[in-house]
């Protein structure tokens, strides 16, 4: 058996890990585009006040009140997979130990599976795919396994 890097551990006890190198719940970035679409609705047309109001009530409401934490976290040597049901905790996974991963697709959250070499598999709730698939394929070339495209619901 070939002793692996990853481990859990207490998310107190990770390095710093840059802003840009993670994923989180929330789409803030897309709250505050909409936020400025509804004000420039409201703004510039009469008859898309209403329209623009509505949009601008969601995305505050949204961008205050919904919950956000941190999915994953990567930086060159692992990937960090944030534990849902205890937020103390994480599973730091060094690239070296992932032999393959695939995207699921389900109707109320995604998953992220890895495969590791130790023979255990662990999976991470998602939101879109396209960061994560981006980062995987920079980090973890060529060991995405194909699976059907059949949707399951949780």
């Amino acid at each position: 058996m070939i002793p692996m890097k990853s481990r859990k551990l207490k998310v107190r006890n990770l390095p710093e890990m840059p802003k840009q190198n993670m994923i989180n719940l929330k789409p803030t970035v897309i709250l505050i585009i909409m936020l400025f679409i509804g004000i420039a609705a409201t703004v510039l047309k009469l008859y898309l006040t209403a329209v623009g109001l509505v949009i601008i009530a969601i995305s505050i409401f949204c961008i205050i009140v919904m919950p956000d934490r941190t999915l994953a976290a990567w930086n060159r040597d692992y990937l960090v997979l944030f534990n849902n049901h205890d937020r103390s905790e994480c599973m730091m996974i060094s690239w070296e130990d992932i032999v393959s991963w695939h995207y699921e697709r389900h109707r109320g959250a995604d998953l992220l599976v890895l495969s590791l070499t130790d023979g255990s598999s662990t999976s991470q709730e998602m939101y879109s795919s396209l960061r994560i698939r981006r980062v995987m394929e920079q980090y973890a070339p060529g060991k995405e396994k194909k699976v059907s495209g059949i949707r399951r619901s949780l």
